[in-house]
């Protein structure tokens, strides 16, 4: 039977940019690095990224990354100071908050708040 998911990935260009984006804006912590990959860990199942390959292109394997924050506005106005690229500006769903970013190889990642 399925225990839980271990660990998401999406493809980088360059891993040393992609580590110290998730690093610096998120306060991730590296568990697993070489050449090829860098995993973080993370509450409930982990985050990589592996090394782009030409049949995987980064920001072209499109996944669907959501991270949950205490507040959407304030996350993004941090991330947008660091220079982080805003895809999709705060609106709000009756389950919660949300926006959209991207890390440095288009990824988009959506932040989410929930209404309480």
């Amino acid at each position: 039977m399925l225990k839980g998911i271990t660990v998401v990935f999406n493809y980088a260009a360059d891993l040393k940019a992609a580590e110290k984006f998730y690093v610096d804006n998120f306060g991730f912590l590296v568990v697993s690095r070489d050449e090829n990959w860098v995993e973080f860990e993370l509450p409930g199942a982990n985050y990589a990224l592996h090394k782009a390959r030409a049949d995987r292109v980064p920001g072209k394997n499109y996944s669907h990354l959501c991270f949950e924050v205490n507040d959407v506005e304030q996350t993004c106005k941090t991330l947008a100071g660091k220079g982080v690229r805003i895809l999709e500006q705060p609106f709000e769903k009756p389950w919660g908050r949300f926006a959209t970013i991207a890390d440095p190889d288009g990824n988009p990642i959506m932040i989410y708040q929930k209404i309480r």
